[in-house]
């Protein structure tokens, strides 16, 4: 099942960027956090398992992943 997912902030070398689905042109929806992490990785054309480090938590029925 794919996530839902509103928007992405990514922060990386302390640059802050964000994301929305429609901004990266996926042909779907990834399905989790990893594979979630890889797609972002490829739009950026960052190196794969650049962005290895994140933080889960869970907001009045949200999960916020950063």
């Amino acid at each position: 099942m794919p996530l839902t997912i509103e928007r992405i902030k990514l922060v990386h070398r302390g640059e802050e960027r964000e994301f929305y689905p429609a901004d990266l042109g996926w042909e779907r929806l990834p399905e989790s956090v990893d594979e979630l992490k890889a797609a972002v990785e490829r739009h950026l054309e960052l190196a794969p398992g650049t962005l290895k480090d994140y933080i889960a938590s869970e907001t009045e029925g949200r999960w916020v992943i950063a």
